[in-house]
Parts: structure tokens; C-alpha cells; sequence
């Protein structure tokens, strides 16, 4: 102010105008329905010297946070309010801006556009836009189809689509939801699948083997499959997959023709791939001779005699040396029948060492030609080697290391029962009975079913009776073996007798089985008076 007083004193009245320049020529407002948009412009002088004035709108929607200005250059703030405009909806003003410069207008566009998700790929405003982001990145909209913006999106679209996505929130929208959401608003085509081959067919199949069948999907989508086998000599690796793991629009569906369980004659089965939208039958013939199958039927005797004469071993109804005698001749017998079967030579070494004939066990692992059992090639056979050695060399250092290979190829065949029975009967922290039946136990909840495996878990049971708490599925299978098997013995029979006393009517049922064949020996067992048990049971049927 004293430089103007000095400069008007000296008769000087002349006032440099400013060149007044904006940032923009327009204002263009893309605003969501019902969002307060915030923007802002610049006001600046080309020349020297601060500007000075006011801003007014003329939209009430419009509001500067500050209506005068001075500076240089000078930064404008302003919002608009689109409360009460509905999408599709505009509105055009202007800014006046009066200042030492002169007045000018700056004239403004608000368009009211619909509420959109930001996305990699992109604006997703409509079912249009949100079908593209499908077929680009399924996962994507996947996470996006579940979210409350989604829900927004379809408030502007058909009311048709908007019910159908409300009828679905109410169930679930997990993977298949969104599948089944855009076949539903026709964006999509249903996927079927195809198959390159409707039969295929086998001929004397010498050893289980491994083969895949291509299936292609018609278009991009998700859909679950599931993956059935009739026929018992069939198997498959995977039997849940999806659409997600096929690679482009192909998948290689593995399965497994087990050769032990072939019959002479015309094997017969198929692979069922089923959809929510269809199934496709893929049948398997495999042929075998007639030879083949007599052999493998002696076999199956030869080994059921075995399995015989050991149960009757491990229940004390024949000497060690009586069974070792028998066995031994049993696997010679296997041997002739099947020469190459390396599992018959080791068997027969193990019975060496169970017998106590360690030099004659020694003799037959030294003099086989085990090397070519390459860990991984067939993991049970060099398991059982390795565990046979840790048996008889009884060396603290080889059996730890032994123990922590059949660990890594357990980890590896975690269903595999005779990897388990050896780590079982190798590590000292199973000579726990406890621990011991309760990983027998959770082997049988993982689907195993052999009667070694029921005979391991009786010979505990024996030794400590009390193990036999609970009559759950796994026990009572246990005792249904024993008692078909007749190796119950007398004190089992009284502890299972008391724990079906206490059972509640609900689970009586299943109890029901080995106690009847209990029964049906008593004087095997030595259990004269089973009548009290009977009536507790009856009465308990009848309330």
C-alpha cells in the first residue's frame, strides 16, 4: 500500500494489467449417483504481480471452498454434490471469475454416470463390462461376483438379471454360482465336454498300467467335474477336478487298469465324467487269456493257505517252528508259480528272521539281485529291503537312517499299508501298544482294509485289553476278524461282553455282529454264561 501511496504522489497512475491464463478452457465432471466429486482449476498471470478477485458458480451444487482469492498462481477448489440426479442425467454452468485481470467464464459439464468397479482390466460398469473381465480373468470376476458393488452394478440393469442375483445371494455363490449367473442372463453358452475316444479297448495286459483319455471344453466358463469308474480293475488318480485345470480347452484324464484284479475273458468297464450339465461314458474292454488268470487263481490259494497258517501262528494254535516250516514252503511255492516276483523273495527272508533263522535270511538278501530296486521305481519293494536289513543288522545308526528313508517314501504313498506296518514294527516308539493301535487306527479311517492290518491291531487289543474302549467302527471291524477268525480269547470276549452292556440303544446295532460270533464258540473261548449280557441287550432293543 506505501508503494501505491509513493507511486500516486509522484503523478504515476498508470496499472500494469494481468494476463489472465486457466488451466483448462472447460470443465468436464464424470460424477457417480449421489457422490460429492471434488476437482479444482488454476487461475495464472503470464506478467508480474499477485491476482485478486472472486469466484461464483452458477450451479447450487457447485461449492468453492474459498470464494476470493489472491496470489499468484492461484488453485480454485471446488465439489459438486450429484445427490437427487439419477444416472444419464447432465447438467452444464459456469464459473464467473471477476478480478483485477477482468471478468471471465469458465464453463463446466457434470454428467451423472452409473456406479462402476475399478479393476486391472479396467472400468466394470455393466453386465457387458463384466462378462469381458470374465472371459479375461475368471478368478477376477469370481471375487468381484460376491461383493456388495457387484450388487450396485445390477441396480441398472434388466430387473430380470437383478432377481435371478438375488434368488442366488440366499443359497451361496460359491465357484459354480457364477457359471451358472451368466448362463442364467444369457452372456454364455453352457460348457460341455467332449471326448476323443467313446471305447477304447485292451488285449492281455501283463502288469498294471497307466493311461490318460483327452476331454476338451467347448468354451471358457467354470464348471465342477466329477470322475466315477465302473469296474474294479479301474481306477482314477483324480476324481474331483474343475475347468480351472484343463490347459486352453483340454485335459488329460489319468487312469489306472489294475492287472491283479483282472478275470480271464472280457473285462468290462467305463469312466463316467460327470457335469451339472451332462455325463459322458468312456467305456474300457480288457481281454485276458484264459492261462493267465489260472495262474494268478493258484496264486491267490497258495497265498490264502499262507495267511492261514499265520493266523493260526500268531493265536498260539501252532509252534513258531511248525509255522516257520510251513510259510517257508508257502513262499517257495509262490516262487515257482511267479519266479520274477522280487515281493516273494523278500517275504521269504522275513519269515527267516520272524522264524529266528537270521543266517539263512542273510543268505537270501545277499544273494538276490536287489539292486535294481531303485528307490521310487517301486517304493514298497526297496521299503521292505531296507527294513529287512534294519532287522537283522540291529544297528542303532542303520536302523535310524532306515527309519527316516521309509518315513520320506510314506510321506510320498501315504496309503500305503505295508510302508506303515513296517515303520510300525521298526520304530521303538511304537513298541507302545497305545501308540501303536492308534496309528493302525487312523491307517483303517484312511480306507486301509487288510487283515494284517486287523491282525496287527488284535495282537495289541491282546496284549492289553483295556485298548478295546470305545466299540467305534474301526474296534468292532477289529473283533468282527477276530471272531471270524476264531482269535478271541477269553478275557477280550468278558472286556467287549461289558463295554456292549454299556452301549446306548443307537449304537447297539453294530456291536451286535462279534458278539453273536462270540457266541457261537463260547466254549472256544471258555465263556460258560453269556445269558446276563443277552438280556441287558434285549431289554435295551425293546425300550
Amino acid at each position: 500500500m506505501k508503494n501505491k501511496i509513493k507511486q500516486f504522489s509522484k503523478g504515476d497512475f498508470k496499472v500494469e494489467q494481468p494476463d489472465i491464463r486457466f488451466s483448462e478452457t472447460s470443465i468436464h465432471m464424470c460424477v457417480s449417483e449421489g457422490e460429492v466429486y471434488e476437482g479444482s482449476f488454476l487461475i495464472e498471470n503470464t506478467k508480474d504481480g499477485n491476482i485478486r478477485g472472486l469466484v461464483y458458480p452458477s450451479s447450487f451444487r457447485v461449492h468453492c471452498l474459498e470464494e476470493g482469492f489472491e496470489g499468484n498462481p492461484i488453485q480454485v477448489n471446488y465439489t459438486y454434490d450429484s445427490t437427487g440426479f439419477i444416472p444419464g442425467q447432465i447438467e452444464q454452468g459456469k464459473f464467473t471469475v471477476v478480478c483485477n485481470g477482468g471478468e471471465y467464464d469458465l464453463d463446466f459439464t457434470a454428467v451423472v454416470e452409473k456406479p462402476y468397479i475399478m479393476t486391472a482390466y479396467g472400468k466394470v460398469q455393466s453386465v457387458a463390462d463384466f462378462k469381458k473381465l470374465a472371459i479375461q480373468d475368471f478368478s477376477e470376476a469370481r471375487r468381484l461376483f460376491r461383493t456388495r458393488q457387484f450388487y450396485d452394478i445390477l441396480r441398472y440393469e434388466d430387473r430380470r438379471i437383478l432377481n435371478l442375483y438375488d434368488n442366488m445371494r440366499k443359497w451361496s455363490l460359491d465357484d459354480s454360482a457364477l457359471e451358472e449367473f451368466l448362463v442364467g442372463i444369457k452372456q454364455k453358452e453352457k460348457i460341455f465336454l467332449t471326448s476323443a475316444k467313446e471305447t477304447i479297448t485292451y488285449h492281455d495286459v501283463l502288469d498294471s498300467q497307466r493311461d490318460t483319455v483327452l476331454i476338451t471344453k467347448n468354451t471358457w466358463g467354470y464348471v465342477p467335474i466329477h470322475i466315477d469308474v465302473v469296474g474294479d480293475f479301474l481306477s482314477v488318480s483324480r476324481q474331483q477336478l474343475s475347468s480351472d485345470d484343463f490347459v486352453g480347452n483340454s485335459y488329460q484324464v489319468e487312469y489306472v487298469i489294475q492287472k491283479e484284479k483282472l478275470h480271464a475273458g472280457y473285462n468290462y468297464g467305463k469312466l463316467v465324467i460327470a457335469t451339472p450339465y451332462e455325463s459322458i461314458d468312456i467305456a474300457i474292454t480288457v481281454h485276458q487269456s484264459g492261462v493267465k488268470d489260472e495262474m494268478r487263481g493258484m496264486k491267490g490259494l497258495v497265498a490264502g493257505r499262507g495267511l492261514k497258517d499265520y493266523l493260526a501262528f500268531i493265536s498260539g494254535k501252532m509252534s513258531m517252528e511248525e509255522w516257520t516250516d510251513k510259510a517257508i514252503k508257502t513262499v517257495e511255492n509262490l516262487r515257482e508259480l511267479d519266479p520274477e516276483n522280487e515281493h516273494y523273495m523278500l517275504l521269504q527272508a522275513h519269515i527267516y528272521i520272524k522264524g529266528r533263522r537270521e543266517e539263512e535270511a542273510k543268505w537270501v538278501l545277499e544273494n538276490g539281485n536287489f539292486s535294481k530296486f531303485a528307490i521310487g521305481r517301486k517304493p514298497e519293494i526297496s521299503a521292505y529291503y531296507l527294513f529287512l536289513n534294519a532287522l537283522l543288522k540291529k544297528e542303532t545308526l542303520y536302523t535310524n537312517r532306515a527309519l527316516e528313508e521309509l518315513n520320506r517314501l510314506f510321506m510320498k504313498n501315504l496309503h500305503s499299508w505295508p510302508i506303515l506296518c513296517m515303520i510300525v514294527n521298526l520304530d521303538i516308539k511304537y513298541r507302545d501298544y497305545h501308540n501303536r493301535i492308534r496309528v493302525l487306527e487312523r491307517q483303517f479311517f484312511n480306507g486301509a482294509n487288510q487283515i494284517l492290518l486287523y491282525a496287527e491291531a488284535y495282537m495289541c487289543m491282546q496284549e492289553q485289553v483295556l485298548l478295546l474302549r470305545k466299540l467305534d467302527s474301526f474296534e468292532v471291524q477289529v473283533l468282527n476278524f477276530a471272531a471270524k477268525y476264531k482269535l478271541l480269547t477269553r478275557e477280550l470276549a468278558l472286556h467287549m461282553a461289558d463295554l456292549v452292556c454299556q452301549q446306548k440303544k443307537s449304537k447297539l446295532r453294530k456291536c451286535l455282529l462279534p458278539f453273536r460270533k462270540i457266541k457261537s464258540f463260547q466254549k472256544q473261548v471258555k465263556v460258560r454264561d453269556l445269558t446276563a449280557t443277552y438280556n441287558i441287550i434285549s431289554v435295551k432293543r425293546l425300550t
